[in-house]
C-alpha cells in the first residue's frame, strides 16, 4: 500500500479518483463546441487558457446507464493525457485527500463498477470504495488516434 493525494469526485453516483499529479486544474462547466463524427463520449472541445482542449464525458466513456443534465456542481477536470491536456466531465468534485491506495485489485474485483483495465488502484472512504482511474488507459489505440488531431 502507498499513500497518495487523490482528487475525489463522482460520476453517476459512483465514487472515482485521480492522482493529484495527473490533474492540471478543475474548472466549472463551460460551453463545449461539438465536433462531428466523433465517438459519443467525446463531447467536443473547450478553449482552456487559449488552447483547444478535447473534453470527454466520463458517464459515456464508462457506459453508465441513465442520463442526467449537468448542473451547477458539474466540473471539468483538466488532466494530462500523453503530456497534453484533456478535460473530463464529472458530476461533482468532492475533495482532495491523502489516501492509502491498493494496487492489488483481486479483493475488490467484485465491487468494481468499471472495466478493470481503466482502474489504477482502489482506496476506501466512509462511503465505500473509490476507484482511481488510469488516465493513460482511457482509450483504445483507435480512439487515441481519433483524439490525436484534437490534442495538437
Amino acid at each position: 500500500m502507498t499513500e497518495k493525494l487523490i482528487v475525489l469526485f463522482s460520476v453517476n453516483n459512483f465514487q472515482l479518483g485521480i492522482d493529484i499529479f495527473q490533474v492540471k486544474e478543475i474548472v466549472r462547466m463551460v460551453s463545449i463546441d461539438k465536433i462531428p463524427r466523433q465517438p459519443a463520449f467525446i463531447e467536443g472541445v473547450i478553449n482552456f487558457r487559449g488552447e483547444f482542449t478535447p473534453v470527454i464525458d466520463l458517464r459515456k466513456r464508462f457506459l453508465f446507464k441513465g442520463y442526467q443534465e449537468w448542473n451547477s456542481n458539474s466540473r471539468i477536470i483538466i488532466v494530462y493525457y500523453n503530456e497534453r491536456k484533456l478535460g473530463l466531465i464529472v458530476d461533482e468534485v468532492h475533495s482532495v485527500e491523502k489516501k492509502e491506495v491498493h494496487y492489488n485489485l483481486d479483493i475488490y474485483v467484485d465491487k468494481l463498477f468499471i472495466k478493470e483495465h481503466f482502474v489504477e488502484s482502489v482506496c476506501e472512504n466512509e462511503n465505500g470504495i473509490v476507484v482511481n482511474i488510469k488516465i493513460d488507459e482511457l482509450f483504445s489505440d483507435v480512439e487515441a488516434d481519433l483524439l490525436e488531431p484534437m490534442l495538437e
